[in-house]
């Protein structure tokens, strides 16, 4: 079983400190492996500096949840294998001062992304890259804060790069997808998340950002293809609900319209939002626009435009006097 490094994609939605002592607090690995196990069974180690979630407390054990870039894990840790991530930083730092390590540098400098230091996590993956060989981990990870400071064309080289080394990681493959359709190029990020869904075809967010690609290409009835595997896959994609529900309102295919289903879908986004995302709520006002109840789309717009940024409530508004008028959206509005 391969466990490496936890993907940064994993490390960025850490934003609390830990002490291990209580349900959902994180931890990170101390030895160069630690025995993950259910029972009496052991389901594999788990790496030097991966951060791990943990889900229940029984004594010296900890049940954790873990991702090594390819599947979910989940089992018990001992307490001696982990150190809090409140210390972890301070922890890997003494190791850097006793032996300079590349591995080392990476793990502290994914640490540093989670905290949102990216000026010191990209010195440590430099560093990393420095002294070791060019660890395609290490250029991934360097290429995700690359891509969180905006800088599309380091994270691009970098991705580039670790898929040289290592071409079967699907979230490489992902991640610069991401990074093509952020540039425009949408032909290239859908070739980049087919090699993805192919290397990996159980992640609904691969399917889903496909969907996107072609969702800005127009191409719908993909983009509806895609939006359902998400959905079969993995409901909790509220977003991909917006954007279907949006599509079966609004598309200038009338063959592809739906207004019933386009109520669903959006209804499904507001539920998971708890009716306060904008977005969710313009899409609930297409869908009954669609299905010609222009009297709950004018009710629900209205509802939009209150609590819409400030940036958007003219754009919002302009809708409005579409309904209002018994008019449907259909993506532009009508001057």
């Amino acid at each position: 079983m391969r466990m490496t490094i936890l993907a940064i994609s994993i490390v960025l939605l850490v934003t609390r400190a830990a002490t291990a002592q209580r349900v959902g607090d994180c931890v990170v690995v101390t030895p160069e492996s630690a025995l993950l196990k259910t029972g009496t069974e052991s389901v594999g180690t788990i790496g030097k500096g991966n951060i791990l979630l943990v889900k229940q407390v029984k004594a010296d054990w900890l049940w954790v949840t873990f991702r090594d870039g390819r599947t979910p894990l989940k089992g018990w840790i001992n307490r001696r294998d982990v150190i809090s991530f409140e210390n972890a930083l301070d922890f890997f730092s003494d190791e850097i001062r006793r032996n300079p390590d590349a591995r080392v540098y990476a793990i502290r400098g994914m640490i540093h992304t989670s905290k949102h230091d990216h000026e010191s996590a990209l010195k440590d993956f430099n560093e990393s890259l420095w002294l070791g060989p060019n660890s395609a981990d290490v250029l991934y990870f360097r290429g995700s804060v690359w891509r969180i400071k905006g800088d599309l064309d380091n994270a691009i080289a970098d991705f580039t790069e670790a898929i040289r080394n290592d071409s079967v990681q699907p979230s490489y493959y992902n991640d610069r997808g991401y990074v093509w359709a952020e540039k425009g190029d949408h032909d290239k990020a859908i070739a980049d998340y087919n090699e993805a869904i192919r290397l990996g075809p159980g992640e609904a967010i691969r399917f889903a950002n496909r969907g996107t690609a072609w969702n800005a290409k127009r191409e719908f009835e993909k983009a509806i293809a895609d939006y359902n595997e998400v959905i079969r896959l993995d409901p909790k994609f509220p977003n991909v609900r917006r954007s279907l529900a949006l599509i079966l309102a609004a598309c200038p295919n009338p063959e592809i319209r739906d207004g019933k289903r386009a109520i669903e879908h959006a209804t499904a986004a507001c539920q998971s939002a708890a009716w306060a995302d904008a977005g969710d709520i313009f899409a609930l006002a297409a869908a009954y626009a669609e299905a010609g109840d222009f009297k709950n789309a004018v009710m629900w717009q209205k509802y939009a435009v209150d609590i819409a940024p400030k940036a958007k409530q003219d754009f919002c508004r302009s809708v409005l006097v579409l309904y209002e008028g018994e008019k449907p959206y259909r993506g532009v509005v009508a001057k």
